[in-house]
């Protein structure tokens, strides 16, 4: 964890002349892959439900109607409460639009699914905050930015399909149903 590898030409423009901004934009890139690389670890930790794919491939491919009644009327503070000032504005902003607009579809779909399949919304919800917690206990001081950018990419790679806006979607339904980001951020 303490060793930076560099091929020769970096290494060469890094050490002639070495300056001090030099050196800690290399320790700020180590630190990213470092925690990229712990995070990966986690992915295989963590499962989640083939049946989220279901609900990912309708967000990125099917047209939604979202001009319907059933659209959460919910007030934004609620997700506020919910945020540190570790998340960016732009990112608090996504999540606030992806539950206006996507909540109750992802809600309904969990609902058709737990038709089909009993518990099976109660399951997926309990892997993610699993995984949640994990990222927590991960991370010692805890970056709510880095973790919401974590849980993404994990429910992307492991739901096996290649889509993070519906990835973003899903995870923001998840802040708003109190799996992700309650009294422990």
């Amino acid at each position: 964890k303490n060793l930076i590898c560099l091929c020769n030409t970096c290494h060469t423009k890094f050490d002639k002349p070495r300056t001090v901004d030099d050196y800690r934009e290399l320790i700020s890139i180590k630190k990213k892959v470092l925690l990229l690389t712990e995070n990966k670890l986690l992915w295989g930790d963590t499962k989640i439900e083939n049946d989220i794919q279901e609900i990912i491939k309708i967000l990125a491919t099917e047209k939604i109607d979202l001009t319907n009644e059933d659209i959460l009327k919910y007030d934004p503070k609620e997700i506020d409460k919910k945020v540190n000032d570790t998340i960016t504005i732009l990112t608090k902003r996504n999540i606030h639009r992806n539950v206006q607009d996507y909540f109750q579809v992802v809600k309904n779909k969990f609902v058709e699914m737990d038709k089909t399949t009993p518990l099976t919304t109660e399951i997926i919800s309990s892997q993610v905050r699993t995984h949640y917690l994990l990222l927590c206990k991960q991370h010692t001081e805890i970056n709510q930015k880095v973790i919401y950018d974590a849980m993404v990419s994990w429910l992307t790679k492991r739901s096996n399909k290649d889509n993070k806006e519906a990835s973003e979607i899903i995870i923001s339904y998840f802040i708003q149903n109190c799996e992700v980001f309650d009294d422990i951020s």
